[in-house]
């Protein structure tokens, strides 16, 4: 006859922090006295954070008189805890009638603290306790003797049933990974990262040693091309004025000019060669590529102390430094400066052969620039992809998926497996979005996210929980 006896230990927990685990029901016969026999033990942990514990108990009426009784208690144990948990006492029908009796007349009529069963039934045995932090790993043993009107305990022995399985597992968090791709740069764009005088930031950000120089003979407004390296870097500026001058997309805002002169000359003819020498810049420009007057800002820095100064400050050679710079900090007549500069023999004749030929490099130039749109294909398409993949990161996989179905939008075709991939993830496709980082895998081999995707994938199981996706940032091209 089979039944079914179901007890519990202490209060349900009903806070679901733990995932749920198995460890599988055991088929083999466990073999006890008097042939009584255990199979199909199942322990694992439920999603209330139970420990839940079943077996088969098979009991024999053969060898147990109607004064004995069978006593099977089994317990958990792990890390030197121990819990006992509710003993079976397997007797025969007048042997459990009796112990009623003597209950009854008792005046005891509470449940015993035994599950009973009655000698020869096949019962199955059911019990739930709350999970605590040492039951990770549990042994399952099972003690069995023999209680008698003779004798109170006899035939004890014992049985492993599962030995050091583990029922909890730790949650095992998994983040799907897209990327972002770089946005295809304008001409300009990619010489403005090499050449600092080009900048598309506003002309208030912009530093003043961000410049491209040319060099000027004293006293000469004449822009010399064989002059130093002054043919280079006039290349150099309608190369730049060329490539937003050809594009539709990029801006011209402000092409900025500086004259300055040394120092060393009187003021009025510095003032004058200063902006001479701006005007013979902006004139050396190629005509073709020269921008109009109302995008040039021509400057006449006239004589350049400040340079004078920074240059003094970082040449520790340069002769009575410290009387110098007194004059070139504290001194506020430029005229007098010149006269106390000249006092100065020794500093005066190094700064006319070292310093001041530096300062006739006086004429600079600075280029900035506005992007109006990107109307390349390229870059339409890393735009789009980008999209979606804010997108996917917001939450919104609805949207990027309709934004990658999209027949208009032309997508990268192995970035765009990888995101169809995780938007089924996100789904709970797993099957179908394992499918897609395979496709990516296939198209770009090297493909890191949809190869990390994959990789989780293929190791998932109900202990693995999905969490937001993380977005890798456009690497520079």
């Amino acid at each position: 006859m089979k039944k079914s006896i179901v007890g519990k230990i202490g209060p349900y927990i009903t806070a679901a922090l733990f995932p749920i685990s198995f460890v599988q029901a055991q088929e083999t016969d466990i073999s006890l006295p008097n042939d009584t026999s255990i199979s199909g033990v199942e322990l694992k942990l439920e999603k209330n954070d139970s420990v839940y514990l079943s077996f088969t108990l098979k009991t024999s009426a053969q060898g147990l008189s109607n004064k004995d009784a069978l006593i099977i208690r089994p317990a958990v144990q792990n890390a030197g805890q121990t819990l006992w948990l509710r003993p079976v006492r397997i007797a025969s029908k007048y042997m459990q009638l009796n112990d009623r009796r003597k209950r009854v007349l008792a005046g005891n009529r509470t449940e015993p603290i035994e599950l009973l069963v009655r000698a020869g039934d096949e019962v199955r045995y059911e019990l739930s306790w709350p999970y605590k932090e040492w039951m990770e790993h549990l042994t399952l043993d099972v003690e069995s003797y023999r209680e008698g009107v003779r004798y109170k305990i006899f035939e004890r022995s014992y049985a492993t049933l599962i030995d050091q399985q583990q029922i909890y597992f730790p949650p095992i968090y998994v983040a799907p990974h897209v990327s972002e791709i770089p946005v295809p740069k304008h001409l300009i764009e990619q010489m403005a990262e090499r050449n600092s005088f080009i900048s598309a930031s506003k002309e208030s950000d912009a530093k003043e040693a961000d410049v491209l120089a040319f060099n000027f003979r004293q006293g000469s407004a004449y822009l010399d091309l064989k002059l130093d390296q002054n043919a280079d870097h006039m290349r150099i500026a309608n190369n730049a004025l060329k490539a937003i001058h050809d594009n539709p997309d990029v801006k011209l805002r402000k092409v900025r000019l500086w004259g300055y002169s040394s120092v060393e000359g009187s003021r009025a003819i510095n003032e004058k060669i200063s902006t001479a020498r701006a005007e013979a810049v902006y004139k050396g420009i190629d005509a073709a590529v020269r921008p109009s007057r109302r995008d040039v800002e021509i400057i006449s820095g006239g004589e350049n102390w400040e340079d004078l100064t920074r240059q003094a400050e970082a040449d520790p050679q340069v002769p009575q430094r410290d009387a110098v710079l007194e004059i070139l900090r504290g001194e506020p007549d430029t005229e007098k400066r010149k006269v106390k500069l000249r006092a100065l023999k020794e500093a005066y004749d190094y700064l006319l052969k070292n310093i001041f030929p530096r300062q006739r490099s006086a004429g600079y130039m600075q280029l900035f620039f506005d992007v109006i749109r990107r109307s390349d294909t390229n870059q339409q398409s890393a735009m789009r992809y980008n999209e979606a993949v804010k997108l996917i990161a917001a939450g919104c996989g609805d949207e990027a998926l309709a934004l990658l179905k999209n027949p208009g939008v032309k997508l990268p075709k192995a970035d765009a497996a990888n995101l169809w991939g995780v938007c089924l993830w996100q789904q709970g496709n797993r099957k179908a979005a394992a499918r897609y980082f395979r496709t990516a895998l296939e198209i770009a081999p090297s493909h890191e996210d949809a190869r990390r995707n994959l990789e989780a994938l293929d190791e998932w199981d109900e202990h693995h929980i999905l969490q937001p996706v993380i977005v890798g940032k456009a690497a520079e091209e």
